[in-house]
């Protein structure tokens, strides 16, 4: 499919843009690997993330009939919406930045599955906004830099986990599809891939008396990492009402933020929440 995405690309005019983190995704085996992932949730909508020239679009669009892509680029939102038109879809192609995108406002009766091959300078922030807005999403099947989708994936309380590992993993499961080799994509990027699948949770994996709470104590812990969890809580909470709440959690207090389990998080987020 890499000559079919080359012919639509010239066919505009267009060239991938760096600045947009723009790596066309034109592997045929790993486009139907996603496919068949995103079937297997029987979705009722879809919203893809940055679809670019369409290939995992027009494949997308044979799985569910409402599909809604957003897209940045205003050349590719050209390109989409002619080739689209061509093919008598109802596609929607949206311009907008994800980032500032409300899932209700284009799926306001039911909760789609989000589909992308994220930029990889944006997927913290993407995988943040859609943290945020879970509750209008099915599930998520993503397109990451390797190492921050094994990060995302980690097990709590391994060294590679971090604070959105730990709040990803409270709220959804996270699931390995596919590697991707660089050669997949054109351009080739300089990193290799990974297609994860994310499925929000009805409640989350640990009780926690507060979600905020909880999310506010791990940002905090995880903000100094190297220091002693007493410590790093200190930069929000005093001294003794950290050690106060570690103590209540039965939390050695000679851990670090990535010793912590789920349930450790929650029985410190609870302490906390009394201390304000």
């Amino acid at each position: 499919m890499r000559g079919q995405l080359r012919a639509r690309l010239d066919a505009f005019g267009i060239h991938p843009k760096k600045r947009l983190g723009q790596n066309f995704l034109h592997d045929p085996q790993v486009l139907k690997r996603i496919l068949h992932v995103v079937e297997s949730e029987k979705p009722s909508g879809i919203l893809e993330i940055g679809p670019g020239p369409g290939l995992l679009t027009e494949m997308l669009m044979n799985v569910c009939p409402q599909v809604v892509a957003i897209e940045k680029d205003s050349e590719m939102v050209s390109l989409l919406t002619q080739e689209f038109r061509k093919a008598g879809s109802t596609v929607q192609v949206v311009e907008a930045d994800f980032l500032t995108t409300d899932i209700h406002e284009f799926f306001p009766a039911l909760k789609p599955v989000i589909v992308g091959n994220i930029p990889y300078n944006l997927s913290t922030p993407i995988v943040l906004h859609l943290l945020a807005q879970r509750s209008h999403a099915q599930a998520a099947v993503l397109m990451l830099q390797a190492e921050l989708a094994q990060r995302l994936r980690a097990p709590v309380g391994s060294r590679q986990s971090g604070s959105l590992t730990v709040l990803l993993q409270l709220l959804s499961k996270v699931e390995l599809v596919t590697s991707v080799a660089a050669g997949c994509f054109f351009p080739p990027p300089k990193v290799e891939s990974e297609v994860i699948r994310i499925v929000w949770r009805e409640s989350p994996a640990v009780p926690v008396a507060s979600i905020d709470a909880f999310e506010q104590t791990v940002r905090v812990g995880f903000n100094q990492r190297r220091k002693k969890l007493g410590n790093a809580l200190a930069s929000r909470w005093n001294k003794s009402d950290a050690a106060a709440a570690i103590g209540v959690a039965g939390i050695d207090p000679n851990k670090r933020a990535e010793h912590l389990l789920l349930e450790d998080w929650a029985k410190l987020s609870n302490a906390l929440l009394s201390k304000g």
